[in-house]
This record gives structure tokens, sequence and C-alpha cells, in this order.
């Protein structure tokens, strides 16, 4: 394990090979395991739309019911027509728009944040 975070909750953990895993209360997909039942050990978070599995990791964090993950540069990645760098990812509870998708709809997977993806910008 390289990095840990706690919510509420549930935790988050970074492996040193980029698997993320997820434990713990997930009764609104706050373990973006793609469902809502409880976690009881811990489980690879579903993989971020158009990067797959293994996607880069830059940083992430566990929110009382929410979780968000920040995509970070890898060599393999370069080159590409769109960099991966900086990419925000949410899930879990959506109440008040926390989740920052433009509703109050709940996310039991990762979801990009599209109103950050602007091609040739970077906000991270």
């Amino acid at each position: 394990v390289r990095k840990i975070c706690c919510g509420s909750d549930h935790t988050l953990a970074l492996c040193s090979d980029g698997a993320m895993y997820a434990w713990g209360l997930n009764n609104e997909g706050q373990c973006g395991v793609g469902t809502t039942h409880d976690v009881m050990r811990p489980t690879r978070v579903a993989a971020l739309p158009g990067l797959g599995a293994g996607a880069p990791v830059g940083a992430f964090a566990a929110g009382g019911r929410h979780s968000l993950l920040v995509t970070a540069e890898r060599p393999e990645f370069t080159g590409k027509e769109q960099s991966v760098r900086g990419l925000l990812y949410a899930w879990g509870c959506g109440q008040g728009g926390r989740l920052g998708n433009g509703n109050t709809t709940n996310q039991c997977s990762p979801t990009l944040i599209e109103p950050l993806v602007t091609p040739n910008r970077r906000y991270m």
C-alpha cells in the first residue's frame, strides 16, 4: 500500500501497482465498486471511464459520503491526443451537487467530471 485515506465510514487505499481498493459503508456508492452494498473486505474500485483499470492516480480523497480522484501523468500516456493528467473523477453521494457532475444523483462508480475537461488545458 502506497497511500491510504479515510472518510467518515469508508477507506480508500492505493497499492504500489496503481490499483485502488475501497471498503466500509457504501450505502451511497462512496466505495466506487459499482454497488451500494457495504464492502467488508478491500475491493478494487471500478475502472475510470475512458482510461480503464490501472489508470495513473495522482491524488485521492475520501469525504464523508463521497470520494474524489485526480489522475497523474505516466510515460505510457504521453503523446496521446489528450493528456490524462489532472482529470477529476467523483463518486458516492450526489446530494447538494457535491460530486460536481451537474446533478444530485448518487454514483456507484467513478464518474468523470466533464466541465473540467478541456483539450490542451491543465487544471492541476
